[in-house]
């Protein structure tokens, strides 16, 4: 018998599957990452628009079955986004980047704890910081804290091995930082390049960006 599972989770990248129907994979709070077939979505009405699009945070209801790549939901409600990044070009691509290394390196229905929150955060910084510096921060920092999260780094390399990145690892994993230590735009270039190094290194999948970092 399936279990009925409501979740709510954000985008990560969602493809056209029929005249009507997209497939979405989302990055659901519950249970990690989740693909879900969408009927009807592309269906464009004076009483109905489409529901979901890349960064937007919805709620699902639907009967989990095991085994099966595609779930489909019976019920899909908008509950918020990200469009605001929308109005930066460089910021927008940026979190599409995140969304789509994330959809590309998660195994479904593998939960990684804090994640969610890591995405959430970065994505809310995005909507609120436009400069160069500021991009290759939250990147940085975006990519060491998905290592920790995925036990390939943890609390002690900061503290000890690598102490001047300790900021970016307290963005991480406290609610209260919110912002990245004054660092010259160089040395930060050379954490992005070093951060993108280490994640090739352990086997990730990266992405195009349409601009370097």
């Amino acid at each position: 018998m399936s279990e009925l599972f409501t979740v709510s989770g954000i985008v990560l990248h969602k493809t056209d599957y029929s005249e009507n129907s997209v497939i979405a994979s989302v990055l659901t709070d519950q249970h990690g990452l989740i693909k879900f077939i969408i009927r009807g979505d592309r269906r464009v009405s004076k009483k109905h628009l489409p529901q979901v699009d890349v960064l937007r945070r919805l709620s699902l209801t639907f009967k989990h079955k095991e085994n099966y790549e595609l779930q489909m939901p019976s019920s899909v409600e908008r509950v918020d986004g990200f469009e605001n990044i929308a109005k930066n070009y460089k910021n927008y691509c940026l979190a599409l980047w995140i969304c789509r290394f994330l959809e590309r390196n998660l195994h479904p229905f593998h939960p990684i704890a804090g994640l969610p929150e890591l995405l959430n955060k970065a994505l809310l910084f995005l909507e609120e910081k436009g400069d160069e510096a500021s991009r290759l921060s939250l990147f940085s920092s975006f990519a060491l804290g998905f290592l920790v999260l995925e036990g390939l780094l943890d609390e002690s390399y900061f503290s000890l091995t690598a102490s001047h990145l300790k900021p970016f690892y307290d963005f991480v994993v406290d609610e209260n930082v919110n912002s990245f230590p004054q660092i010259n735009v160089e040395d930060l270039q050379k954490l992005a390049d070093w951060s993108k190094q280490f994640l090739i290194s352990q086997n990730f999948h990266l992405p195009e960006l349409p601009f370097s970092l």
